[in-house]
């Protein structure tokens, strides 16, 4: 596919990104011009910010889910680690950290190529990446703020 195609697809499959996120009734921003949402999902403790991106290079579809804290200074190499040991466990997605930071970001892409992905495929990844945050955000916030030591964080994510 040429560099026109893949833009033309990119965007084709952005359109099916915010119809999906519509078909949900999330509220989101999307910037048109560099083919990326931005939305925030609010649990019980913590707000989340969302990202969604086209990668028209590699045709994918990017899904980016940030937590709302970072690991202090003294807690980083824990962080490094907790990383490290969560995405050991993990079947799809990934937890990318920055230790100059202490951010964590979560993330899962999926590959349209060619084809046209549907909104139940795309609202699925975007379920997953979420719910793999908030299903371990008390666990690395725990960890984060010293209120569980490292065996429990293990223990946790079991």
């Amino acid at each position: 596919m040429n560099a026109i195609d893949r833009k033309k697809h990119a965007k084709k499959t952005f359109e099916s990104v915010l119809a999906m996120l519509d078909g949900i009734q999330l509220h989101y921003t999307a910037e048109e011009e560099d083919l990326s949402v931005h939305l925030k999902m609010t649990g019980d403790d913590f707000t989340l910010n969302v990202f969604i991106v086209m990668d028209e290079d590699r045709e994918l579809v990017r899904f980016f889910v940030r937590p709302p804290f970072d690991f202090p200074e003294e807690r980083r190499i824990l962080g490094a680690k907790a990383a490290a040991d969560i995405n050991n466990r993990l079947i799809v997605g990934t937890f990318h950290y920055t230790y100059e930071k202490g951010g964590l970001l979560f993330e899962d892409a999926l590959v349209y190529g060619d084809t046209i992905l549907s909104k139940e495929v795309l609202e699925r990844a975007f379920r997953l990446a979420v719910h793999t945050v908030d299903d371990n955000i008390e666990t690395f916030f725990g960890l984060a703020k010293g209120l569980i030591d490292y065996e429990e964080f293990l223990a946790r994510i079991d």
